[in-house]
Parts: structure tokens; sequence; C-alpha cells
């Protein structure tokens, strides 16, 4: 099975689990970078460390081919009005920062249903980024919404 959505260009269906020296990974940002260009696709990890990846709000998947893969825990600290302080990371680098020269952090999305998941470890550095607040901090939206699958030939 082949979608595309509204957006036109060709993504299969990713779900999966992040588990952190074997246990589910809550609250983590999973972004994946297609490594021939083009928009990225993204999710976060409920209470069990499961997650499904979002191309559009209204589309689930990614872009079928190869992708560079990013998990982070860390939010940005942001002021709307009442403070919200940053969540810190707590997932060492090779699986964020540095995961385009950590081979396990590639990943490969083909058409129809894609079962992808991570088992990261404590090991390594942990970078903890700027945590200074600011007027606004952007968030992942990846509220479940309808879904069109148009087929082979998609738009």
């Amino acid at each position: 099975m082949l979608g595309c959505g509204g957006s036109g260009v060709p993504i299969g269906r990713v779900t999966g689990t992040v588990k952190f020296d074997g246990k589910p990974l809550p609250n983590a940002t999973l972004i994946f970078q297609p490594t021939d260009g083009g928009r990225p696709s993204t999710g976060v990890t409920d209470e069990s460390g499961n997650y499904a990846l979002y191309f559009t709000q209204e589309d689930k998947g990614a872009k079928i081919g190869k992708h560079a893969v990013k998990i982070s825990t860390f939010q940005g600290a942001y002021d709307d009005g009442k403070l919200h302080p940053a969540v810190p990371e707590k997932v060492p680098e090779q699986f964020n920062a540095k995961a385009a020269a950590n081979p396990v952090m590639t990943k490969e999305v083909a058409s129809g249903s894609n079962t992808i998941d991570f088992e990261l470890d404590s090991k390594g550095t942990i970078v903890q980024p700027g945590t200074k607040p600011t007027a606004f901090s952007a968030s992942v939206n990846v509220t479940p919404a309808a879904h069109t699958t148009n087929g082979p030939g998609c738009p």
C-alpha cells in the first residue's frame, strides 16, 4: 500500500517503540529527515514509548526512502504569559545531535506500514541545549487527524 495523502509525496506509515536502557521512553520527540532532502516527519512517544510519525498534520507517515533519525527529550523553556521551565535532555548525543554519524540512526521507510523500534542506552555524552526562556517556542503538533490514502500515482 502506497500513501500520499494530501501532500502528493509518496509516504509510508511509520510506528514503533522507543526504549531507553530497556524501559519505555515517554515524551521523546522523533525527527525523521529524508537523506535525499525534503520535509521531515515527526512524532512524540506516549507513556509506553510508542510513537506514530506525521508527515503533515493530516498525513501519517514519512517520505519513502532513507532517513537520518534524531530522538530527543529536551524541551526548551518558554514564556507565554506563564513561564514553562525547560525539560532536560536524557538521551546521549549519538542519538540526537550526532545521530547523522551513527549508522544505527539511519532508517529506511518503505511503502505501506513500517514498524521501526529504537533501543537506546544512556552510555555517552548528554548535551543540554540552551535553556534560556524565549517569548515563543514552536512545538511539534502530532494530534491525530483524518488520513487519506490516494494510492499509487498519488495526486
